[in-house]
C-alpha cells in the first residue's frame, strides 16, 4: 500500500465486480480519493462439492506488492463475510505468505511438486 492516503476502513470483505467475479480481500477505502479502492491480497474462491477452494486472483509472484487499486465503479457490491469465512481467508493468506517467504531447498520443492502432481492425478474411483 502507498503512503499518500488515510485509511477509513480496512477489513476483510467479499467484493463482487460488475462482471460477476467475487474475491475476498482486505478492502481499503481512500479518504482523499473517492473514486478508487484498494484490494489487498485478493483471493478468488468457489465451493466445489463440500470443499472451499481459494486461489490468488492476481499473479502475486510477479508483482511488487500484494495489492491492487481499482476504480470504485468496477465494484457492484461489497459484502460482509461470516466470521468463519473471514477467519478462513486470514488463515489461508497467513499460511500462503509464510510458505512463500520460507526459503525452500531444491529437495523440498521437488517433493512438494511430486505430491501436488499425485493429488492432481489421483484416481477418484479409489477414494472411499
Amino acid at each position: 500500500m502507498g503512503n499518500n492516503y488515510t485509511l477509513t476502513n480496512h477489513n476483510i470483505k467479499i467484493v463482487r465486480f460488475k462482471d460477476g467475479l467475487d474475491v475476498v480481500c482486505n478492502y481499503f477505502l481512500f479518504e482523499n480519493d473517492t473514486d478508487m479502492v484498494e484490494l489487498d491480497t485478493p483471493m478468488m474462491f468457489e465451493v466445489r462439492n463440500t470443499n472451499l477452494v481459494m486461489q490468488h486472483w492476481l499473479p502475486l509472484a510477479l508483482m511488487k506488492t500484494k495489492s491492487v487499486t481499482i476504480k470504485k465503479e468496477e465494484v457492484l457490491c461489497v459484502i460482509e463475510p461470516s466470521d468463519e469465512f473471514a477467519e478462513y481467508y486470514h488463515d489461508t493468506v497467513t499460511k500462503m505468505n509464510s510458505f512463500v517467504n520460507k526459503k525452500q531447498t531444491e529437495e523440498e520443492t521437488k517433493m512438494m511438486m511430486e505430491a501436488l502432481y499425485e493429488l492432481e492425478h489421483i484416481d477418484e474411483s479409489n477414494i472411499h
